[in-house]
């Protein structure tokens, strides 16, 4: 299974999400975090640290990940990196800034244990 099939699998429902990893959910019952451990690959879902204030263009991951393993997803559509967005390290800067109350989420495969 490639990657983004296996990701549209993983975020079709918490029922499977939690059956495969370790998540939380936020205040507002969203998930928040997620990791799944695939034969060695360790997939991750993160929720950026950064205010989506509508101003705001720097986010942060944890790192270490596999570079070009990304997806940025906001309100539920995936951004093209140089288009949409850049990433260096854990930073990721919004050609555009999110507007606030946009739900932002990145996706990628790590190097390590987050």
């Amino acid at each position: 299974m490639n990657r983004r099939a296996f990701t549209k699998k993983l975020m079709g429902g918490l029922g499977v999400v939690a059956g495969l990893g370790m998540a939380s959910k936020t205040s507002t019952g969203a998930l928040s975090n997620l990791s799944v451990d695939r034969g060695g690959i360790l997939f991750k879902d993160f929720v950026p640290s950064g205010a989506v204030d509508g101003s705001n263009t720097v986010f942060t991951i944890p790192a270490p990940h596999i570079t070009g393993s990304e997806n940025v997803i906001v309100n539920g559509l995936v951004y093209t990196s140089n288009n949409d967005y850049t990433i260096s390290d854990s930073t990721i800067t919004f050609i555009t800034p999110p507007s606030r109350g946009d739900i932002l989420r990145v996706q990628f495969v790590s190097q390590g244990v987050i």
